[in-house]
């Protein structure tokens, strides 16, 4: 009955929804920086972190 009464209590926490304008900077370990919108496709992030990451 304590975990009824717990997760009853518990708050909703939305997502963090990110505007169309957000960016993230990834830094690479060859110094490079790349800075790309959040909603950035995933495979075409990886072919650019080939071609620029030339470790």
């Amino acid at each position: 009955m304590a975990k009824d009464i717990a997760a009853s209590q518990q708050k909703s926490i939305d997502p963090i929804v990110p505007t169309r304008d957000c960016q993230v900077e990834i830094a690479l370990l060859n110094g490079r920086r790349l800075i790309v919108p959040t909603r950035v496709d995933p495979e075409a992030l990886a072919r650019l972190l080939s071609v620029v990451d030339d470790q």
